[in-house]
């Protein structure tokens, strides 16, 4: 009988073990110049958390010779969801305020809505999440390469500046970037380098083999305790 519990005990630490498993997209990716790019996919930790789109905004061979340091000189960058033109987009803009070489500056990500031809308004209520910012200088050339990372839900409380979508969809939307000097951010302008829509396809959420692996190991152990269990 003493076994016999233990092994139930083992079985209870075995279940409750066994991880929510998480589902995500393939990753979609679109270059829209030479210079700027994005990556994306959709993701659920089916934690309670909620399904978001976790986005790589990267641009690369970009001038720095112009920034001075201190000066609050940057660029940003930026995505529009659920439109071909930027008025009235939802949006989701990164700026990058450079410090020195030798710094660790980083992206602040901010959800935005453009309701006029103008810099997007900080929206009140918050729907991205800063992830992670990427930097590369060449401080001989004064070139560099960023990528700012962010999480967006898909669906939010928002009903009057955030755009709702789901995975295994495809939405309007629009990209731009620009230069901020001297702490002001800059029109984008209408070269087609620096603006333009694309089509998003956002890709079907599925688990991963090597997760539901391992939760089957950890059901196949706990079932195999239990049949040990039931006959000591």
């Amino acid at each position: 009988m003493a076994v016999a519990a233990v092994l139930i005990c083992t079985l209870s630490f075995q279940v409750t073990a066994v991880d929510p498993v998480e589902i995500k997209s393939r990753i979609n990716f679109n270059n829209f110049t030479d210079q700027f790019s994005a990556e994306w996919y959709a993701y659920d930790k089916q934690d309670g958390s909620g399904a978001k789109l976790r986005v790589t905004l990267r641009i690369k061979n970009l001038s720095t010779k112009d920034w001075i340091i201190g000066n609050n000189d940057g660029v940003w960058l930026g995505i529009g969801l659920g439109n071909t033109v930027m008025r009235g987009t939802d949006v989701v803009m990164c700026t990058y305020r450079f410090s020195g070489y030798a710094v660790s500056d980083i992206f602040a990500c901010t959800d935005r809505y453009a309701s006029a031809w103008n810099e997007p308004v900080i929206d009140g209520t918050q729907n991205v999440d800063d992830i992670s910012s990427q930097r590369l200088f060449n401080e001989v050339m004064k070139l560099g390469e960023l990528a700012a990372i962010f999480d967006r839900s898909l669906t939010t409380t928002d009903t009057e500046a955030d755009f709702k979508f789901s995975a295994g969809s495809s939405i309007d939307a629009v990209w731009a970037w620009g230069f901020i000097t001297s702490g002001n951010v800059q029109y984008h302008g209408n070269q087609a380098t620096n603006r333009d829509s694309f089509n998003m396809r956002i890709s079907s959420m599925r688990s991963s083999a090597k997760q539901l692996i391992g939760n089957l190991y950890a059901i196949i152990g706990a079932s195999l305790l239990l049949i040990s269990a039931t006959f000591i």
